[in-house]
């Protein structure tokens, strides 16, 4: 059997307690130290060991929770019909309202206890009992006519400014530049598992952007072409928000007028799109409070 070892780096001496005893057991064990080569791009790697997993294993702890990648590992066992999702509870911590209702192994009063249980659980037979449920987001952002015309000439203003104004006098060509794309994990502490990943010139930066959970600081000397890559991305993301209602409005502000003042964001936010987009106060200011924005900081 194939078993995923998904937890926080903080925790890995556990973690290679835990594939020792798998081993030991007959179990081909997936790990991140053990499986990822260096130098390649962790995403890719982390992808395969899932799809040939049989088991994910969640080793529980507040660092696990607060961890947008492993949760998405977790749910990616527990919305796979092929995949079981077998929780460990290492230390005390409270799981999100969708995997509340699972059972787990408990860790925490006795160790020897636990992989005995855990033994004992990898050998009984398991057929998922439910399937999964999707909850619907907890706010609707599809427009009513007005916030729709607000909407539209927000966006229309944003392209207006930025794509045509400067990113295509900028190109003079519609095509994507070779600006030696690469992931710095450490920079925006994120990823501190992984090295850095040189990404072939081809990559395209909305796909990286997808890939990075819409997440992404761009890096480089002055005139390397950072403002171009934030708007090739502006122009991808007003296409997605035209055409589906429901995604976020992508709006670019200049951080040099915030290091003036250095007001709270939201109120410099609100005060920016009043200034630069003539957007209505109470419209800056239901956007911004409510999340309807994509930030784009240049």
């Amino acid at each position: 059997m194939e078993v995923f070892i998904s937890y926080k780096s903080e925790y890995r001496p556990f973690a290679r307690k835990l594939r020792d005893h798998l081993q030991n057991w007959g179990h081909r064990t997936w790990l991140d130290e053990d499986n990822i080569p260096r130098g390649a791009y962790f995403r890719y790697e982390i992808q395969k060991g899932l799809e040939t997993a049989q088991v994910i294993i969640g080793v529980v702890t507040p660092e696990a929770i607060d961890s947008r990648e492993v949760m998405a590992e977790w749910d990616y066992a527990l919305n796979n019909p092929q995949r079981r999702l077998l929780l460990i509870k290492y230390q005390d911590a409270q799981l999100p309202y969708h995997l509340a209702g699972l059972q787990y192994i408990d860790f925490t009063r006795d160790e020897q206890k636990g992989f005995g249980e855990l033994r004992e659980t990898l050998l009984t037979p398991y057929q998922k009992s439910f399937a999964p449920s999707h909850p619907e987001p907890l706010v609707d952002f599809a427009p009513t006519k007005l916030a729709a015309g607000n909407r539209e000439r927000m966006l229309e203003k944003v392209h207006s400014f930025w794509v045509t104004g400067v990113l295509e006098k900028a190109l003079h060509e519609d095509r994507a530049f070779d600006l030696g794309l690469a992931i710095s994990p450490e920079a925006v502490l994120k990823h501190k598992d992984y090295g850095d990943y040189k990404l072939p010139s081809s990559t395209n930066i909305m796909d990286l952007f997808r890939d990075m959970n819409r997440e992404l600081l761009i890096l480089g000397v002055p005139g390397s072409g950072k403002t171009v890559l934030l708007l090739q991305l502006t122009r991808e993301l007003i296409h997605q928000a035209k055409v589906d209602e429901k995604q976020p409005i992508p709006a670019v502000f200049n951080l040099s007028s915030w290091a003036v003042e250095r007001k709270p964001l939201t109120e410099w936010l609100k005060e920016e799109l009043r200034t630069r987009y003539q957007v209505p106060k109470k419209v800056a200011a239901n956007w911004v409070e409510s999340e309807q924005l994509l930030l784009l900081l240049d």
